[in-house]
């Protein structure tokens, strides 16, 4: 069963970009937690453990998932015995004695002159760490079972803490830009009050001139002006953009909320690319552009977020 980590985990919106390491030892035994989480839609677990801690890979996996809701996650681990009179050097002469004699299978196909001396031969052998090795004096593996959740709950509350320290410099930004975009969002109110009548009395003049020189439908005409008034008017846009403003303030306080986030920028992007369409005036337009510049700089960060 999965250790519970001792840990107080900062509740607001955390970055998913964070680094931790820890180290546990006992007799002569010493183990080493580096834990590394970067960027990544899900939980992403990539572990890297000595073979005798293969058993404790899923449960590894479990006790970071608790804390570690999504990104890729870098486990890795290292296990050092310390040298002492209870290490010894060891030859597995039988495994020796299969290499020799697959070698010797292999060469009697080799024309002589091409052949490797036998000498030649057991010196390849011996120098691999399969054949000669340190003999490791082990704990239990209950005990190191211990020092390897020890280790990772050092590491793991170090990658807490960097995460939720770089999670709400991220908010202080995304903040500041979300004032931003209220501000843009209150300059274009300004000017597009009152449009959709500007726009009526400016047709309606191009229709007077017209019908002095040419003989058309006069209230036809004039249905149609209100029409194009009418669909110029990005009332309901604003307020939808009010709305989202609204909401993200809330969404942004909370844990958790990258996926929301991104929700809502795509509603934003949606509302004011429809302002810089339905309205022809260059100022509103570069007001847009602006709006969505700084959309696009808090999507940068908010795919950073968990």
């Amino acid at each position: 069963m999965a250790a519970k980590l001792n840990r107080t985990r900062y509740r607001g919106p955390v970055s998913m970009t964070g680094f931790g390491a820890g180290k546990a030892s006992a007799n002569n035994v010493t183990v080493e937690v580096e834990l590394k989480t970067v960027n990544g839609r899900f939980f992403d677990f990539v572990a890297r453990l000595p073979r005798i801690y293969n058993a404790f890979e899923q449960e590894m996996r479990e006790l970071l998932a608790t804390s570690i809701e999504r990104g890729r996650v870098e486990f890795s681990v290292s296990r050092t015995v310390a040298a002492d009179g209870r290490a010894r050097v060891v030859c597995d002469q039988a495994l020796v004695r299969s290499y020799l004699a697959a070698y010797r299978s292999g060469l009697s196909v080799v024309p002589a002159a091409s052949r490797p001396s036998e000498s030649e031969c057991l010196r390849d052998i011996l120098s691999r760490a399969e054949v000669i090795h340190q003999e490791e004096e082990a704990l239990e593996l209950a005990q190191e079972r211990k020092l390897l959740v020890r280790a990772s709950e050092q590491a793991l509350q170090q990658v807490l803490t960097m995460r939720a320290s770089e999670g709400k410099r991220l908010v202080l930004d995304i903040e500041d830009r979300q004032g931003k975009i209220a501000r843009l969002r209150g300059k274009i109110g300004q000017l597009v009050s009152g449009q959709s009548e500007r726009t009526r009395l400016r047709l309606e003049e191009r229709v007077s001139k017209l019908l002095a020189t040419v003989q058309l439908d006069q209230s036809r005409l004039l249905t149609e002006v209100a029409l194009l008034a009418e669909r110029a008017d990005v009332s309901e846009e604003l307020v939808r953009i009010d709305s989202h403003l609204k909401q993200f303030s809330t969404e942004i306080k909370k844990p958790s909320v990258g996926r929301r986030l991104d929700f809502l920028l795509q509603e934003f992007g949606r509302e004011f690319n429809t302002v810089g369409s339905k309205v022809q005036d260059a100022q509103i337009q570069s007001l847009v552009v602006e709006a969505k510049a700084e959309l696009e700089k808090i999507r940068e960060q908010v795919q950073n977020l968990e």
